[in-house]
């Protein structure tokens, strides 16, 4: 089955290798490693970058990596978040500080109740 390389998707499809690639680097695996793990040929992984992967493939990567199709695209994201938090947090006064840790204390007590209640 030929697939077709389309102009929309091909950001989408860079930022999946470049992701792909990501964790290929935090576990250390070489491109032989990933395919073995996904049970593709070597070259495949190359294409990917021309060709979009079939769903069933890159169901496969995502369990290569031990990540719902979810977590792969979310992952790294929370690392973003906690850089803005404590860059805000060091530039917040004490008084800033005490008020936040009094609101996330609220936040936290409200959504206890509310998970009892429902």
């Amino acid at each position: 089955m030929k697939r077709e390389v389309s102009k929309g998707n091909m950001n989408d499809r860079i930022k999946k290798c470049e992701r792909i690639r990501e964790l290929q680097k935090e576990r250390g695996w070489s491109d032989s490693e990933l395919a073995r793990r996904v049970g593709v040929n070597k070259s495949t992984i190359a294409r990917w970058y021309k060709v979009d992967m079939m769903p069933a493939t890159f169901h496969k990567v995502c369990e290569a990596f031990g990540l719902s199709e979810e977590e792969f695209y979310c992952a790294g994201k929370e690392v973003l978040v906690d850089a803005r938090i404590q860059g805000r947090l060091q530039r917040m006064s004490e008084d800033e500080k005490d008020l936040y840790d009094r609101i996330g204390d609220l936040i936290a007590d409200w959504a206890q109740e509310h998970n009892t209640n429902s």
